[in-house]
């Protein structure tokens, strides 16, 4: 069982493969749709899970437009698609990587490159401004910080500076 997130950031489902596939077929389903796997509740494009992958390939739906578009009113506005040659940026999902803000985290984040990358520029600028004014003292504290923020990040609770969770 899968859930759908349409552009308003709500999950639609859960449903089942059949009605997956009905949703490919109609064009309400899209590769690059994000798609909730009931089960573990892992997040990512539709063609990220195999199932899903393998019933594009079925109906033979590649990474180009799809073949019909269903008008909106067929299955209501709020499950509009994203654009079919850019990053999904819903609004209930961020399109930074949780990886690279973890990594960031890591390795630069007791200066608050992380937060900047994140938008959240408050955050990075009062991690830098501690590690500066107290000339380099703060280093500490903001890398325990960071080190808090890269756990979290990796783990995958992460928000970006709109409050939208952070992808795979």
């Amino acid at each position: 069982m899968y859930k759908v997130v349409g552009s308003d950031g709500l999950e639609y489902g859960p449903a089942d493969i059949n009605t997956l596939r009905d949703w490919i077929n109609q064009g309400r389903l899209l590769p690059t749709t994000i798609v909730v796997d009931s089960v573990s509740g892992r997040r990512g494009l539709a063609t990220e899970f195999p199932l899903v992958a393998d019933l594009f390939v079925r109906a033979g739906v590649t990474g180009h437009p799809p073949p019909q578009q269903v008008p909106p009113a067929a299955y209501g506005a709020n499950f509009a698609q994203p654009s079919y040659y850019q990053r999904p940026t819903l609004s209930g999902v961020s399109s930074r990587s949780k990886i690279a803000a973890g990594l960031l985290a890591l390795f630069f984040g007791a200066i608050g490159i992380h937060q900047f990358y994140l938008g959240k520029h408050g955050l990075g600028i009062a991690m830098l401004l501690l590690v500066v004014l107290t000339c380099g003292i703060g280093g500490y504290i903001t890398g325990i910080w960071a080190l808090v923020d890269a756990i979290i990040l990796l783990t995958g609770s992460g928000k970006d500076g709109e409050g939208r969770p952070v992808l795979d």
